[in-house]
């Protein structure tokens, strides 16, 4: 089964990722090999939209690049982050950067430098992961503003299905 087959946008491909992380992630019930299928297929997917031009909400044209480096670091971030199993949060995309938000302040030690090495932003009020590292300059813009400025792929937000219990953050 390809369960990318007929998504032609980056926008459909990382928003089908997502939505299949939540399904079959082995710690939110599913399967260890359904995830090492579903994230080739999902580099297979993104390979084959390189170079891919689109008019972003900026009203700019845009052309994805792939980079499996990065794509490969945000995909392993995210399979930590869902690892955790946290409740009442959202993740989303925003270019190359991995956003969270929502009930965090409970699993900071979790989300920080000593649990999955996110980073805080204090002006965004909001948890962060950039693998490249980049940072062309300072922005006070809010996560809105950035998502029209470089698109956005929104995971809905984590509920926890699992009837395992929660650890509790102290």
């Amino acid at each position: 089964m390809n369960y990318f087959a007929g998504l032609t946008t980056v926008a459909e491909i990382k928003a089908k990722f997502k939505e299949l992380a939540f399904k079959y992630h082995p710690d939110l019930g599913g399967d260890t090999e359904t995830m090492k299928i579903i994230n080739s297929q999902y580099h297979d997917a993104l390979q084959r939209a390189n170079g891919q031009q689109n008019k972003g909400s900026d009203g700019k044209d845009h052309t994805y690049r792939y980079d499996e480096a990065t794509e490969q670091a945000i995909a392993e971030k995210l399979d930590e982050l869902l690892g955790l199993q946290l409740e009442n949060i959202e993740i989303a995309i925003i270019g190359t950067w991995l956003w969270v938000t929502g009930n965090t302040k409970a699993h900071k030690d979790q989300l920080g430098k000593n649990g999955i090495g996110l980073s805080w932003h204090s002006v965004r009020q909001a948890w962060y992961f950039n693998s490249t590292g980049y940072r062309a300059y300072s922005s006070s813009a809010d996560l809105e503003s950035l998502a029209k400025t470089y698109g956005v792929t929104n995971v809905e937000s984590f509920k926890r299905k699992s009837k395992k219990p929660l650890s509790k953050a102290h």
